[in-house]
């Protein structure tokens, strides 16, 4: 079948790095153009159309999987096997690359020390983010394929020369389309584009049949909303069947369930999603039964606003601040443990007096870390426990501020005649608070003078 192009769009960046066109060279081979052998598709596809940022990039190829790997690794490009059996392999390229956001605080860090070598930057070089981007970035390429057997979890495959045999198979008319490095875009069942223009996330076909293919299609259903979608605006159809669907969710890993979830938690606007989800009987067990709705919505607009999303903090207030909370949700998902200790860090912070001083959030840097600190006062703010006029000023000083290290050891006690045991240690605490209240300083506090 001769594919039509539907659309063209501006070459971007990515498209025309060396690698990728190294790699279509290769695949391509002595046959003629009218007959790819590799097209971008799915996710980057859809995104470079919208506008949006691309994560991830699939070529889908009419060759096997053993051709795919011989005519690469001619090309001395390292073919891994990661999905042989449904006809995936992975390259990389070889570079490195970097990224940060607006106040240079990852969505992790809760060891102070650790954190006080870290390199705090306001003002981040966009355009050397933009060219890095891409390097060192994992390609997957897969077979066109059709499904010949599947059960809600697995899929039984066969490989197809067939562009729109492996279009029928995807979850969502807006991820069938293709597209080559010339900005090419082609729709092979003719309604993928028109979905992608018009922000509509429609399954392919009949949607209880995609659902009984693989039920995690049910959560996406609600990510892919959640993304692209315009708010409020569900297909019918789709939203039918996942309720209709919904028990069967617990028949998925919870592996796989958390991996969605925990992407519909990332989005922009997680909270109207969630409603919709829960309101449909879609993972309706997994809030608490206080679930606050309207505090999570307002936590996740000051995360937004200031530019310092992180998932651990989004999960610990949907959980209502209570661990127990959280622990419960082990039914479905896998919390994993740094979530846990970075939970405990925001924790420890909140409880401190309100972060709305300098001294406060010295204390909070100097016992959490920077990212705890900030989580935590974004949580204060949503309590009204800190006025958003002084916020700012808070970041500013927990992106800068010079974290000190306690000039006091236990072994300056014991050669003052103090014993190794547990009074020691709560000795060594006192002292430390001390030099916490008295601003980080020995001076003027006779019992630390006396250190000195």
């Amino acid at each position: 079948m001769t594919l039509n192009v539907k659309h063209k769009i501006p070459v971007q960046s990515w498209m025309s790095a060396a690698f990728i066109k190294k790699v279509f060279t290769a695949l391509q081979g002595s046959i003629p153009s009218e007959e790819p052998q590799a097209l971008l598709v799915g996710g980057c596809v859809r995104n470079a159309l919208l506008g949006k940022e691309v994560d991830d990039i699939d070529i889908a190829t009419p060759l096997e999987p053993q051709s795919v790997t011989r005519i690469l690794e001619k090309e001395k490009i390292k073919v891994i096997p990661t999905g042989i059996k449904h006809g995936t392999v992975t390259i990389v390229s070889n570079t490195n690359s970097h990224s940060s956001n607006e106040y240079g605080l990852e969505g992790r860090d809760c060891d102070p020390h650790d954190s006080a070598k870290l390199a705090w930057r306001l003002n981040v070089d966009s355009h050397s983010k933009k060219e890095n981007r891409y390097n060192n970035i994992r390609y997957e390429i897969t077979t066109l394929r059709r499904d010949d057997k599947t059960d809600g979890r697995h899929a039984e495959i066969s490989f197809t020369e067939s562009w729109v045999e492996d279009a029928k198979r995807r979850d969502f008319t807006l991820n069938t389309l293709l597209m080559d490095l010339e900005g090419n875009i082609y729709d092979p069942l003719g309604c993928g584009f028109e979905a992608a223009q018009k922000h509509h996330i429609r399954f392919v076909g009949e949607p209880s049949m995609r659902i009984a293919e693989d039920y995690l299609r049910i959560l996406r259903f609600f990510r892919f909303n959640a993304y692209y979608s315009e708010v409020g605006i569900y297909d019918e159809e789709g939203l039918k069947a996942c309720r209709d669907a919904a028990p069967n969710i617990k028949k998925l890993s919870r592996e796989r369930i958390t991996q969605e979830f925990f992407k519909i938690l990332s989005a922009q606007k997680p909270h109207e999603v969630l409603r919709i989800m829960f309101s449909h009987g879609v993972l309706s067990d997994l809030p608490p039964k206080d679930y606050d709705a309207e505090f999570f919505e307002y936590f996740c607009t000051f995360q937004s606003r200031y530019g310092l999303q992180a998932l651990a903090s989004r999960l610990l207030v949907f959980a209502g601040l209570k661990t127990s909370h959280v622990k419960a949700m082990d039914e479905y998902l896998l919390i994993p443990k740094v979530f846990i200790k970075d939970m405990a860090c925001i924790l420890g912070a909140l409880k401190l007096n309100d972060l709305s001083c300098d001294s406060a959030i010295h204390e909070s840097l100097y016992k959490f870390g920077r990212s705890a600190t900030a989580q935590a006062l974004i949580i204060e703010l949503v309590q009204d426990r800190v006025m958003n006029g002084y916020a700012p000023k808070a970041l500013k000083t927990i992106q800068n501020w010079d974290i000190r290290d306690f000039p006091v050891s236990g072994e300056d006690l014991i050669t003052r005649g103090a014993k190794p045991g547990p009074a020691l240690g709560k000795e060594l605490a006192r002292l430390e608070q001390l030099w916490i209240d008295n601003g980080f300083s020995m001076d003027g506090v006779k019992a630390l003078e006396d250190l000195l």
